[in-house]
């Protein structure tokens, strides 16, 4: 075993500033002394573990303890507290008396969190001798190449699948958790691969497998972070092993200060020297030059994301700048998005300087572009550059060829793979000249045009008859050749430098030149990674369906980018599922991503689109709309992205154009609904497009089309080339109508009711242009929220105890536009009728109407414009056609806001018989109904019927409405309301004795009220799930102080009454003089306690003991049987007295005595009133039901009389008495 080396100072821990010229001369020594003393160790240990990797197996030692319990522990030990230099003489102690070997598989899982946890440079080398000695005790088959194999898993990057699919706040802390645990573990890992601990291969003459594991591991760290995230690893291994790996100055690991190097150097040559040999022995100079190669390219490339990050955040702050400029203020979003770019490109930043003092290589001065970013009073010098970005003003004007700022994004900003990926995976970008870049087009493309027309017009006249391969592709031009010297060179590196550094790093699967054998020859074999990488990369390629994760697949490809690679992805971006159309723009910008270092892929694409179209006008008579469709969309989105060239894109429009007939003509609709207005407002293809339009527009006036290709072809016409007009002219309003309508619009809410309604009583009522301002506001109920409708209907009923006037020119206007609607059935006004019925069902909640405005809308509905208010199936009516079902949608809206108020009494009967008609109407439209409005109709009938079935058949309907209306023509009175006398012999006759009571004593429900506007806060705050509960509140009190006034009627069904003023204001004061009365008799409402009468037991309600009275004779005096009720009546002999009963109680016994009261005072007047009320309303109740037995002795006689009549018996009854 070997000892454990001096504790030394930290490499990431600064030296204190020395005092004194001695000072400043020891820390330097004593720094390179503990360097020196810690590379011995290292090389002590590598020799000794470097000789285990051959040996034949290990000899155990004897005497060794077993004990289950020890060994355990131990374990336990490796994983807490870890291996850490506390712990390490315990552990090394342990290991040397403990028979281990049957535990080596769970030792290897306990090393990675033991080494988790040594965070110092001391934990470190502490480690290091821990995971030494283990491996001395087993074999490397058992413990060194599985620790290996499993260290290595723990340090690979995460699955990019997992993380697309988490939140980005779950996917930071993923990210955190593993940088902080792979810092610690990557340190500790290269520190046992130094030593030899471990290897990549168990193989023995691998001297330097070690540094070939750790190359290995570092290099799928860097060589795949494009983002950079990786950073913090490589600075935390460099702080640690920088001087070993990489042959760095030693200012950064061992702590030594820059202005020390050299007065150490001079004084102490020997050691230096004695160091580097150790540092040479330990890492060979080859190994360190492709470290810090490797480091020196990833430092390039981060070098330039933050170069790129600067100008983005430069382009950001002037974009603000102007934005500012323009409208006084900076957005939040925009300015949420501008701090968090300058928060990750300072972190980045910070990171770059710190790597950059690593590998001792400076970091290039940013540029600042920007002219400043203060007020910037010079921004308006020159008018032309007053906005940095004139395309805001050609969108402005109409004349840019995107419809939006987010279409131009996606069409024009496209990434560039060479800042994401290795140079030596691309190559360099294509040099060719684009047709899209220069105005004018050559020879070549007319050349084409005619020839490839010939070919078509060959093909119509041959008339062939077999499909033609279509897989067959054009062969692509040559591919971009990978040269290393040709690859972007680092600020600080050269590029040849650079090409070696990379070197490593480099595939398989570079490209190769790629010419037409290549293109015929059999796929290229992939590798078995790259091959299922590419694999699930085309798998997801349908469900990528947002710019940012095609532009993710776009750079993964580009890591697996090979010619078999290219070939598969072709087929892949031809193949184009059935209907998903939708995927064609992200296939198009993925080929436009990829097209400056891949330009093969788009020319395949484009050959077989090509193909496409040339198959597709051959078969003429063949429906391949999909695939036609789906061809021209393609051919549009790639011109768009300027893919596909210009004189193929006219081509194929004008080879469209010459058979202007059939699938052509959709073709041409297709084509120019896709990238129409593209090409119109391009300047290499705005003329020649001008002059495809102006033919389009003469073949289709010369010819005989059907009334959809008209419309196809106009809608992609004005779709392309809009016509000019100005822009829309903002109404000018005065101050007093922007406040109006603000409130009304924008303020009003269920919070801010009494705040509106103060304000508006608060305008210039006498002024009639104010009223009016408030009138079109209230009246265009359309333009709220529909949640706010019920709002504007208490509005109104507030305002109107104050403004009567004003309410009812509101109710009258909103009725006038539902009849106006009905006349005119304008479809484009159906949304606002709609507001405007459930606006009227809103006012009957918070009656503002009657329920007799609400039925006769109900009725005219079903009945009005149709010949005899009756609607028939299959009758043709101008304003509500058989297949116009927007009727039924209204009535169904009314009944939905208001319908639940009818729910008893007359106005029950009235919409139930409404409801039989209403079948009629519904049976009278073209059947069957659509699925909206059936359901509506069911969901509505559910809630306010749900026992009542509509009729499916139509004479059904009719027979059940003519017996409903036969039955309110037999229900009508048959005798004045003022007749007493009634005849009771007949059921006829008892029939309309009972309605004619019934219609005395029915009263209104539904009369304007106009109650207090100051009650509006505590109804909304009373409301629970329905807004109109208690808008009938008052309503039923009304009723039920109306039944109470009627003598005994039984029928619960109020309605609206005919009684005059005079009656109403009688019975009022009847009720007020039994009120006071009952006062009288009840006293003070407290008692001697202070409680109230109510809550304490009185004795007057106990009942009376039974006592037995002497029985009177009938020509005495005593009191005939209506003066003896209630233990009360008057004295007969003078009639000025009344006897009451005083009931009392000693101990547990109740006596009676009587107890004589003047007739005159208060209490013998209340209680001889309610002897009389009593008596009366018996004698009521018997009337009822005697004369109820008349009429069932009646009905029974009737009926049995009807079942002889059909029998052919006729039955005669004869009165004996």
């Amino acid at each position: 075993m070997v000892a454990e080396p001096e504790a030394g100072v930290s490499g990431s821990t600064p030296t204190p500033a020395p005092t004194t010229a001695a000072a400043a001369g020891r820390a330097p020594v004593a720094t390179s002394a503990i360097k020196q003393e810690r590379d011995r160790r290292r090389h002590q240990l590598r020799a000794v573990n470097a000789s285990l990797w051959g040996a034949p197996g290990r000899q155990e030692a004897p005497n060794l303890d077993s004990n289950l319990k020890k060994n355990t522990a131990f374990i336990k030990r490796l994983r807490a507290p870890g291996l850490v230099a506390d712990a390490k003489d315990g552990l090394l102690k342990d290991l040397t008396s403990l028979k281990v070997e049957k535990y080596v598989e769970e030792i290897v899982q306990a090393i990675p969190e033991g080494l988790s946890r040594s965070s110092k440079e001391k934990d470190v080398a502490a480690a290091s001798e821990i995971v030494s000695a283990l491996h001395t005790r087993f074999a490397p088959d058992a413990f060194a190449l599985p620790l290996s194999a499993l260290l290595a898993s723990q340090l690979a990057l995460p699955n990019k699948t997992a993380l697309a699919a988490q939140l980005p706040d779950a996917r930071e802390r993923e990210e955190s958790s593993r940088l902080a645990r792979q810092k610690v573990l990557l340190r500790a890992a290269a520190e046992l691969s130094l030593v030899q601990v471990l290897r990549g291969s168990s193989s023995t003459d691998a001297s330097d497998a070690g540094m070939a594991w750790l190359f290995g591991i570092v290099k799928e760290l860097l060589s795949t972070d494009r983002e950079h995230a990786n950073v913090p690893l490589a600075i935390s291994l460099l702080k640690g092993i920088g001087s070993t790996l990489v042959g760095m100055a030693a200012s950064s690991s061992s702590g030594t200060v820059p202005g020390t190097a050299e007065p150490f150097a001079a004084s102490g040559g020997t050691d230096a020297e004695s160091s580097a040999e150790t540092e040479t022995q330990l890492l060979s100079s080859e190994w360190r030059e492709r470290f810090r190669k490797l480091f020196e390219t990833y430092f390039a490339t981060l070098v330039k994301h933050i170069a790129k990050d600067h100008g983005r955040l430069q382009e950001q702050d002037k974009r603000n700048h102007e934005a500012y400029i323009r409208s006084g203020e900076i957005f939040e979003d925009r300015q949420q998005s501008y701090e968090r770019m300058t928060k990750s490109f300072e972190k980045l930043y910070e990171l770059g300087k710190s790597l950059s003092d690593l590998l001792d290589v400076p970091i290039p001065a940013l540029s600042d572009s920007s002219t400043g970013t203060g007020i910037g009073l010079a921004i308006n010098i020159d008018a032309r550059t007053a906005l940095g970005d004139q395309s805001e003003d050609t969108d402005a004007t109409g004349k840019s060829p995107w419809e939006d700022e987010d279409s131009r994004r996606f069409y024009e900003e496209t990434i560039d793979l060479l800042e994401m990926v290795p140079v030596s995976l691309l190559g360099k970008p294509a040099g060719r000249t684009s047709q899209w870049t220069d105005a004018t087009e050559d020879k070549a493309e007319g050349q084409g045009h005619d020839k490839a027309v010939a070919e078509i017009k060959e093909d119509k006249a041959a008339g062939a008859g077999e499909d033609p391969a279509m897989s067959k592709q054009r062969s692509p031009a040559t591919s971009p050749v990978v040269e290393a010297s040709d690859a972007a060179a680092s600020p600080v590196l050269s590029s040849s430098a650079l090409s070696d550094a990379i070197a490593p790093i480099e595939t398989d699967n570079a490209d190769r030149p790629i010419n037409s054998k290549d293109q015929q020859a059999p796929e290229e074999a992939l590798s078995s990674g790259p091959a299922a990488q590419l694999a699930a990369i085309l798998a997801r390629l349908p469900e990528m369906t947002n710019r940012t994760m095609i532009d993710s697949a776009a750079v993964e490809f580009a890591f697996v980018n090979s010619k078999g690679a290219r070939k598969r992805l072709i087929k892949q971006l031809c193949t184009i599922p059935k209907n998903r159309h939708d995927l064609i723009p992200y296939y198009s910008r993925l080929i436009a991503t990829l097209n400056p270092y891949m330009s093969d892929v788009a020319e395949g694409v484009l050959a077989v689109l090509n193909d496409e179209f040339r198959y597709c006008q051959k078969k003429r008579s063949v429906d391949l709309r999909d695939l036609r469709a789906k061809n021209m969309t393609y051919i549009g989105e790639l011109t768009k992205f300027k893919i596909a060239p210009i004189h193929t894109i006219f081509y194929c429009l004008r080879v469209c154009l010459e058979d202007f007939s059939g699938y052509n003509i959709q073709n041409i609709a297709t084509f120019l609904e896709t990238c129409g207005r593209f090409l119109l407002r391009t300047p290499q293809t705005s003329q020649r497009m001008q002059g495809m339009m102006e033919l389009l527009r003469r073949k289709r006036a010369a010819t005989n089309l059907n009334h959809q290709q008209v419309m196809l072809l106009d809608n992609a016409y004005f779709q392309s080339n809009p016509p000019d007009r100005s822009a829309v002219v903002q109404k000018e309003r005065a101050p007093m109508e922007l406040f109006v309508r603000h409130l009304i619009y924008d303020v009003l809410t269920k919070k801010t009711l009494d705040k509106v309604l103060k304000l508006l009583r608060k305008l210039h009522w006498e002024n009639a242009q104010v009223v009016q301002w408030i009138h079109e506001c209230f009246t265009r109920a359309w333009r709220i929220k529909y949640s706010n409708l019920h709002l504007l209907a208490i509005l109104v009923h507030d305002l109107q105890p104050y403004h009567p006037d004003f309410a009812v020119h509101v109710v009258d206007t909103v009725c006038e536009q539902l009849r106006a609607g009905m006349e005119t059935n304008i479809f484009k006004l159906n949304q606002r009728r709609v507001t405007t019925i459930a606006y009227l069902g809103e006012m009957y909640n918070y009656r503002l109407v009657s329920s007799d405005l609400i039925f006769d809308h109900l009725w005219s509905m079903t009945t009005f414009g149709h010949p005899g208010g009756h609607a028939l199936p299959g009758q043709v009516c101008r304003i509500d056609a058989p297949d116009d079902y927007f009727r039924i949608r209204l009535i169904c809206a009314l009944l939905d806001t208001c319908g639940h108020c009818f729910d008893r009494g007359s106005l029950k009967r009235r919409l139930d018989d409404f409801l039989v008609y209403f079948n009629i109407y519904v049976l009278s439209k073209e059947r069957p109904l659509p699925m909206d409005i059936d359901f509506m109709l069911q969901d509505t009938l559910e809630v306010l019927r749900p026992t009542f079935a509509l009729k499916t058949s139509y004479e059904e309907a009719v027979q059940a409405a003519d017996q409903m209306f036969a039955a309110q023509q037999r229900n009508a009175p048959a005798q004045a309301p003022d007749q007493s006398v009634v005849d009771a012999t007949t059921p006829q006759a008892g029939e309309a004795a009972l309605q004619a009571e019934a219609e005395e004593i029915e009263s209104s429900d539904d009369e304007v009220d106009t109650a207090s506007p100051h009650s509006t806060a505590a109804r909304l705050h009373d409301e629970s799930g329905s807004e109109h509960s208690l808008a009938h509140a008052d309503a039923d009190e009304t009723i039920d102080a109306i039944k109470d006034g009627a003598t005994g009627e039984e029928e619960d069904d109020v309605g609206r009454g005919d009684s005059t003023e005079a009656t109403a204001e009688q019975e009022a004061e009847e009720e007020l003089e039994r009120e006071l009365a009952k006062m009288m008799a009840e006293g003070p409402g407290l008692s001697a306690t202070g409680a109230p009468r109510s809550a304490q037991r009185n004795m007057l309600d106990d009942s009376l003991p039974f006592l037995r009275r002497p029985q009177q004779h009938t020509g005495g005096s005593g009191k005939s049987e209506q003066e003896q009720v209630s233990g009360g009546g008057l004295d007969a002999t003078n009639g000025t007295l009344m006897r009451f009963s005083l009931l009392s109680r000693k101990g547990n016994k109740q006596q009676t005595r009587n107890l004589d009261v003047p007739a005159d005072s208060a209490i013998a007047i209340a209680t001889r009133a309610k002897q009389l009320q009593e008596q009366a309303e018996r004698q009521h109740l018997k009337h009822l039901v005697l004369r109820y037995e008349v009429m069932q002795d009646a009905a029974e006689r009737k009926a049995l009389a009807d079942e002889m009549g059909n029998r052919g018996i006729k039955l005669t009854y004869v009165d004996k008495g």
